[in-house]
């Protein structure tokens, strides 16, 4: 997904981090004591709060991303905000917050930012290892656009003293790994992703965006022809939605590629665009393919919630994601009932996901008879 706004009645917890593990393990950014380290705990998954993320999302605090909330918090959460305030209000004009801006206006926003941030190291220099996507590209303008703002990024972090400011919060990242921990563990989010989808990517990863509008996800080529799933998120209060947004963040990592990989297909029923691509393009999801993976993920969360949670929730997302255009979301979530029902014959998502097109398939051929 691109974005998944929540209400702000969810965030009360969206400092929290989340756990699997009891085990505590900090890794360190730099090589001195004084430096920040991530706070990261792992199991089933990897659950952290990166300094290099949160660099970066103070930067976008400062250039006025419509991505990151300011106002409107929890009293912790309110705190964390005027802190930022505080300490970094005299670099609103710094070169990387102008540069920053420049680039929201060619795209660099929503999950775009944050997936850049995986194709550098903890001192934001790029990894050799890895291939920078020509989206990433793109979306800053061009790489050595994004080459310069990772440059710029690294020098603010310096001459602010970025470091000193997050050491500060470390006692508050701590409390609240624990306190996400418990959520994990009672709902066991990855495990029921990985049995629904029916394979096992090579990791999955949370990591905490304290101040972010929601979640995106993003995937990075692995071993075996496998995955490093990621998952930048805030944390709801609520468990249903907590753990919706979980399968929804991560289902991307599946149903994109199968989009992808079918996109000729999908394209066939591209008119079923035109009666939504107003309100989808609103909702940042303004192609056909992005629809679809919208769809298609939000159909599997629900489904989830109706298995682990109840119907009545279930049909509440339903209804409400309908009220905002996603018309294709209920015919598709019935369908995959089909799929639950049949775990013999289609022994993963990738083996049905061809019915869930001929979902479409009819609703293309429905409206085209309308004519």
């Amino acid at each position: 997904m691109k974005k998944v706004i929540i209400s702000l009645i969810s965030l009360f917890f969206i400092f929290n981090l989340i756990s699997c593990d009891k085990k505590d393990s900090q890794a360190t950014v730099t090589t001195t004591d004084s430096t920040a380290y991530s706070i990261k705990e792992s199991s089933t998954c990897n659950v952290s709060i990166e300094p290099k993320i949160e660099l970066l999302s103070i930067v976008q605090y400062l250039a006025d991303d419509p991505t990151i909330i300011k106002e409107n918090l929890s009293s912790d959460n309110d705190k964390y905000s005027k802190d930022i305030a505080s300490y970094f209000s005299k670099y609103i004009d710094d070169p990387v917050v102008t540069l920053y801006k420049k680039m929201l206006k060619t795209g660099f926003s929503y999950s775009t930012p944050p997936q850049a941030m995986l194709y550098v190291d903890d001192n934001l220099k790029l990894l050799t290892n890895l291939t920078l996507p020509s989206d990433v590209i793109s979306a800053a303008g061009n790489k050595k656009t994004l080459i310069k703002f990772f440059d710029l990024l690294s020098d603010f972090r310096k001459k602010s003293s970025f470091d000193d400011f997050y050491l500060s919060h470390i006692d508050l990242y701590k409390k609240l790994v624990s306190t996400v921990k418990e959520k994990v563990d009672k709902l066991g989010c990855i495990d029921k992703l990985i049995d629904y989808y029916g394979y096992k990517q090579n990791s999955y990863n949370f990591i905490i965006e304290p101040l972010s509008i929601g979640g995106y996800a993003a995937r990075i080529p692995s071993k075996n022809d496998k995955f490093d799933l990621y998952d930048f998120m805030v944390i709801p209060n609520d468990d249903a939605e907590f753990f919706q947004m979980v399968i929804h963040e991560f289902g991307h990592s599946y149903v994109n590629p199968l989009t992808e990989k079918n996109i000729d297909e999908v394209n066939k029923y591209s008119n079923l665009f035109t009666p939504i691509k107003d309100a989808m393009t609103k909702e940042q999801y303004g192609s056909w393919d992005f629809c679809v993976n919208e769809h298609i993920v939000r159909a599997v969360a629900y489904r989830n919630l109706d298995t682990n949670f109840s119907s009545g929730v279930n049909r509440r997302y339903i209804d409400m994601d309908t009220n905002r255009k996603f018309i294709y979301l209920d015919a598709l979530s019935e369908k995959l009932k089909e799929y639950e029902n049949n775990r013999n014959k289609y022994k993963t998502f990738n083996d049905f996901y061809p019915k869930l097109l001929e979902t479409l398939k009819e609703f293309s051929d429905s409206s085209s008879t309308k004519k």
